[in-house]
């Protein structure tokens, strides 16, 4: 157990700081970055009239903060305070200089609550898509003395998005700080959280144990309550062609059979970036992360160009106010309207077939994606609340049906069939990354693991005919295709798709998927062949994209400053 040391300090300080912050100057302000990380914990720095108290030696203030750092060549992005009082700094002393600030309240000694986590979690994620996304800016957190609270939460966010284990994030945390967390009952929590989440990957969410289905098929056993039964899948890796000519085409490639083991699933499909030359009925080295294997190809497809995108033109949307706003998703309706989500101001806006607003709703937490269904019923989805908001559009105006509750946030969704049957997902609160089926009371009916890290900047749909679905991986670049059972059928990643972000389909089943970062769309088939890359006149960052059926366009959205914009792209 680590003992805090005190020093004593002269007579004349005494009375006053011991009153105020026991043991404050008994904890160095800052030590390193935490590795992997853009996170600094640190204690809270003290207004002048506070750290005037204190030796010179000693004081520490939001822009001795600002300096150190600066001089370490470290700029900082953002400020989290987990103090549960306001006594300490005026937050406009960071706001002022450009540095945001979020306020947490979290009370002393005891076990933040997984809702307060979940809070500075998502104050994280928005930082680092919205801003930080080439990690030029340090993300400081701090509580009182920067050990136990910040301790405890930045360990959560290492456990429960980025998928590290107990002790490894608890070891990076005590390096960083230069100080460990000494109160038991957080490592306690910490390392008890970290063997349930490990077991909760092995057990299902209501009990019972199951088999994973992994990529040679193996079948699931695990049925909650006895009744539906749970599928769970293995991530699956995109594999990588070494078969010679390193020009490379990105495509999907059936597998007839795996030749070192005959037994594999016969069906299969995986994505393999294929040299031009390779013919069919050949054997070419694949090379996974657990084995080497020779793969048989029954065929090789080459990309096609039959159908072009081209752009448009780019239309300002005129908002209901002068808000900052951010569109992190869109959707068509009946009648050629659109309705964009606003994360930034938590609301749903509607636009009619000229892109003039003529309706919004207030929605009661931060939205992150939509789904339309049933003509003109849209569900959007409220992470943070862990909750579905039913919508309806009637006589141009948006208004509200029901909440959903949700066991777990999710992300992404879609409406398979009116409300009965809605796929949700990415759920980030585990190490791992799945989507589940839920019905229109919320209970999950099944549960389906993809990916072997956290994702949650993900989006999700269905093709017309509600038979697969698709989900896009910024984290990874990948896009994931299942049936509806939760069978994996491809996976497509690219070297020219970096972001992976919105997706859609158009009447034909093609899919579109965008490149945030690599700035462009990929266009592919129904079975995962890439048809066309578009580059031309795209925003700088990329986001949500949706298909206009009417008129044969995408609708794409802006994720830089320049959000209010929304740029169509004509398909012929």
């Amino acid at each position: 157990m680590y003992t805090v040391y005190r020093k004593q300090l002269p007579k004349a300080y005494n009375s006053k700081i011991r009153f105020l912050l026991e043991m404050w100057e008994d904890f160095c302000p800052f030590g390193d970055v935490i590795e992997r990380t853009c996170i600094l914990p640190l204690k809270v720095p003290l207004k002048e009239s506070l750290s005037k108290r204190y030796e010179e030696k000693e004081r520490f203030t939001p822009q001795s903060l600002i300096d150190t750092l600066k001089e370490r060549g470290l700029t900082l992005g953002l400020i989290i305070d987990l103090t549960f009082t306001t006594k300490y700094y005026d937050p406009e002393e960071f706001k002022q200089k450009g540095i945001k600030y979020e306020k947490i309240f979290v009370e002393g000694q005891k076990i933040p609550s997984d809702t307060v986590v979940r809070q500075m979690v998502d104050v994280i994620n928005n930082f680092q898509w919205h801003v930080n996304m080439d990690n030029k800016y340090v993300i400081g957190i701090h509580c009182t003395h920067g050990v136990n609270r910040t301790g405890y939460m930045i360990c959560r966010y290492l456990m429960d998005v980025l998928g590290w284990q107990s002790g490894e994030a608890v070891d990076a945390f005590n390096k960083a700080r230069h100080h460990q967390i000494y109160r038991n009952n957080f490592i306690k929590n910490l390392h008890g959280r970290g063997k349930f989440l490990e077991r909760e990957m092995k057990v299902g969410p209501s009990g019972g144990s199951f088999k994973r289905r992994g990529l040679r098929g193996e079948p699931s056993g695990f049925r909650p309550g006895g009744s539906a039964e749970f599928k769970s899948v293995r991530p699956v890796t995109p594999f990588s062609c070494q078969s010679g000519d390193s020009r490379g085409l990105d495509t999907i490639v059936p597998v007839k059979k795996l030749t070192s083991n005959p037994q594999s699933d016969s069906t299969y499909a995986a994505g393999l970036n294929c040299p031009e030359h390779v013919a069919e009925d050949t054997i070419v080295k694949v090379k996974t992360k657990t084995e080497d294997c020779d793969f048989h190809l029954t065929s090789v497809r080459k990309p096609k160009m039959p159908c072009t995108m081209e752009s448009a033109g780019v239309i300002e949307v005129i908002g209901p106010d002068d808000k900052t706003s951010q569109y992190t998703d869109l959707v068509c309706l009946p009648g050629d309207q659109v309705m964009l989500i606003d994360s930034n101001n938590n609301r749903c806006i509607l636009l009619d077939s000229l892109f003039n607003n003529i309706s919004r709703y207030q929605l009661p937490n931060r939205p992150r994606r939509v789904s339309v269904f049933d003509g003109n019923k849209v569900a959007v989805t409220l992470n943070n609340k862990n909750q579905i908001q039913l919508l309806v559009v009637e006589d141009n105006k948006i208004k509200n049906t029901r909440i959903i509750k949700t066991r777990l946030p999710c992300y992404g969704i879609a409406v398979a069939e009116k409300e009965s049957t809605i796929v949700a997902g990415p759920n980030f609160a585990r190490s791992k990354s799945y989507w589940s089926v839920i019905n229109d009371s919320g209970k999950e009916m099944s549960y389906h693991e993809y990916c072997d890290s956290a994702l949650n900047e993900s989006y999700l749909t269905l093709n017309p005919s509600k038979t697969r679905i698709y989900i896009s991986t910024w984290e990874n670049d990948s896009l994931f295709c299942f049936d509806m059972a939760g069978s994996p059928l491809f996976v497509y990643s690219s070297d020219n798709l970096k972001g992976s972000y919105g997706i859609t389909l158009d009447m034909d089943d093609n899919v579109y998927v965008v490149g945030k970062q690599s700035k462009n769309i990929h266009k592919l088939s129904p079975d995962g062949a890439v048809l066309q890359i578009f580059t031309a006149k795209l925003p700088d960052y990329p986001a949500a994209v949706t298909y206009n059926r009417a008129k044969n366009q995408l609708l794409l959205t802006n994720r830089s400053s320049d959000n209010k914009k929304i740029h169509v792209i004509k398909l012929s």
